[in-house]
């Protein structure tokens, strides 16, 4: 029945929206307020520090060249345009831990990075980025761009190499559309190290470690699962010392990885070799924020492998000082059965400097599925390609404020102390479910997620906030009623009277009609 209640409002809403009339609108158009590639000096630019057009640096002509803590302003009247987008291209060399180049923006309220490359990002290749729809830019007669170092010396360098700011203009719309509302772009980012809540790391790196250590990491392969903390941010970690911005790839994820059953009703797998046993090919986009480790694309991801999609979560990033100069890298992610709900959350580790990686290791230890238990583990050659992220300025300003406004958590045995006149009796929340069949529970109280333990096979999940759990039917279920209420506010209540066999004749030969 929810399978049924769903498809009729999807129906129901491609059917209402052609019966719409429809309008005419003559859209604006995106033209370029200014834009520049420095081969012609930086006349018209506001320079502090130590500033100079060069003609032939080692990495591209005719570029501007900041040293230390030089900048490069500009202002641009963006009067009779709107959805003011800039576009920057930079590079660095010589730069040290703390060090950046930066790309800001002023609308009359103070500078905002909406792009930086660090220590890492310095071996004279140039990064670029587009800022879109800039909050409080529109029709402004004093916006302004800067590109700025921030280096401690004269020997630290950026390059300012072209800049684009464009928006649109144009028409009005002759007839007046359907409402829509208009999106706004993303807070830019604050400088690195310090916008997303709980970073900077405040520890020395002296961590103690004895599971997946420098030498297991390089030398070492997988022979069994291992306690998950191995693979979670320790207490004394200190700030990476590098970024990692770029791709990784697994090789071998067809062939390579332990196993282990713990239940298969169905008879999925056997004795024998079997595609369920083995990861799906591994190649995705990440970006450094601080800490943060940022997967470019979140959510269900579809892959080729015959029962298994993805779901990469973001992760962290630190220093541990037994890692001879590496900086460590681990994050979640979760095996999707293709075509069904069943969710196995997993998390992945590694080392990595600007040179490359180490081995990845992998382990997943715990799932949403009563039917279908199993354990999974290897360690696989991975490649590290370091390139600048599309947009990602923005896939970091998206990522702090998802986590600036997720809700405070406590643990749920804080409902007695938070509440001790309520009677509440915390024991019985998830007392009718074997603990071994339960994912994790929880109450939404004042404000409060109040939460259990995120348990594995192997100790407390690495990740607890990225946990993942189906939701089964209560997806349709809600889907179908939130699409319905929609075309009500949209389109008035009488639409909750319109029949489905009215307009959609084979309706009337399904089954059960």
């Amino acid at each position: 029945m929810k399978k049924s209640i769903f498809v009729v409002c999807i129906v129901l809403l491609l059917i209402v929206s052609l019966l719409l009339p429809s309008h005419s609108v003559v859209y604006a158009q995106s033209a370029t307020i200014y834009t520049t590639n420095f081969n012609s000096g930086y006349s018209g630019w506001t320079s502090s520090g130590n500033v100079s057009s060069v003609s032939s640096p080692a990495i591209q002509p005719k570029s501007v060249r900041l040293r230390g803590s030089a900048s490069v302003t500009r202002t641009v009247s963006t009067v009779g345009y709107s959805n003011i987008s800039v576009t920057w291209n930079m590079a660095a060399s010589s730069l040290e831990n703390g060090d950046y180049c930066y790309i800001e923006v002023n609308t009359g309220s103070g500078w905002t990075a909406i792009g930086s490359i660090t220590n890492g990002q310095d071996f004279s290749t140039y990064y670029n980025g587009t800022a879109d729809n800039i909050a409080g830019a529109n029709q402004n007669a004093n916006f302004q761009v800067r590109y700025r170092g921030n280096g401690a010396t004269t020997g630290d360098y950026c390059y300012a190499e072209d800049i684009t700011i464009t928006g649109t203009s144009g028409a009005s719309p002759t007839d007046t559309p359907i409402p829509t509302n208009t999106p706004q772009g993303p807070t830019p980012t604050p400088p690195p190290g310090g916008s997303v809540p709980d970073d900077p790391l405040t520890g020395n790196g002296n961590v103690t470690r004895t599971l997946l250590t420098y030498n297991d990491l390089f030398t070492s392969s997988s022979s069994a699962p291992m306690d998950d903390s191995a693979f979670a941010l320790p207490v004394n970690a200190a700030m990476p010392d590098h970024a990692f911005e770029g791709r990784l790839e697994l090789s071998n994820e067809a062939t390579s990885g332990g196993f282990s059953e713990v239940k298969d009703s169905f008879a999925y797998t056997g004795n024998g070799d079997h595609p369920r046993k083995h990861l799906p090919e591994f190649s995705f986009e990440f970006v450094q924020n601080g800490s943060h480790l940022i997967p470019a694309t979140q959510g269900l991801i579809y892959t080729s492998h015959p029962n298994w999609n993805y779901i990469i979560g973001p992760g962290r990033v630190w220093k541990e000082n037994s890692d001879n100069g590496y900086s460590r890298a681990s994050f979640p992610f979760a095996l999707v059965e293709r075509n069904a709900n069943c969710t196995h959350n997993g998390v992945m580790t590694f080392l990595f400097n600007n040179s490359g990686v180490s081995k990845v290791r992998y382990q997943i230890t715990q799932e949403t599925c009563a039917y279908y238990k199993v354990n999974l583990w290897g360690q696989l050659t991975g490649t590290y390609t370091s390139y600048a992220v599309t947009d990602a300025w923005i896939l970091k300003a998206d990522h702090a404020t998802e986590v600036a406004n997720r809700l405070p958590t406590k643990p749920i045995t804080a409902l007695a102390s938070d509440y001790p006149s309520s009677g509440v009796n915390v024991s019985v929340f998830g007392s009718g479910v074997t603990p071994a069949h339960m994912t994790y529970y929880g109450v939404l109280y004042n404000g409060v997620n109040y939460v259990s333990g995120c348990n594995t096979r192997y100790g407390t999940y690495a990740f607890c906030e990225n946990m993942r759990a189906a939701s089964y039917s209560t997806a349709k279920s809600s889907f179908a009623s939130i699409a319905l209420m929609r075309l009500g506010q949209k389109y008035g209540s009488g639409v909750y009277n319109l029949l489905i066999k009215d307009y959609v004749s084979e309706y009337t030969s399904s089954p059960g009609v």
